[in-house]
């Protein structure tokens, strides 16, 4: 059967030891992860304006200078 507990049990956080709170709360992030987060940025951006770019030629709203020297 399942174990009864008291109401001070209940009210009672579970025990976390101050070495976890610590770690928790001055989590650094290495090196490796903040580049690799600076180039998924870059990465993003380049995608973004690359489609953007296309989609403006599609629709000939970009000034493209091939074009008007045609």
């Amino acid at each position: 059967m399942a174990q009864r507990r008291s109401k001070k049990e209940l009210k009672k956080p579970p025990a976390v030891s101050e070495a976890e709170k610590k770690n928790e709360e001055e989590a650094p992030t290495s090196a490796f992860q903040q580049i690799s987060g600076i180039f998924t940025q870059i990465a993003v951006m380049w995608v973004l304006s690359t489609l953007i770019m296309k989609a403006l030629k599609y629709y000939n709203i970009a000034q493209d200078p091939e074009a008007e020297a045609q």
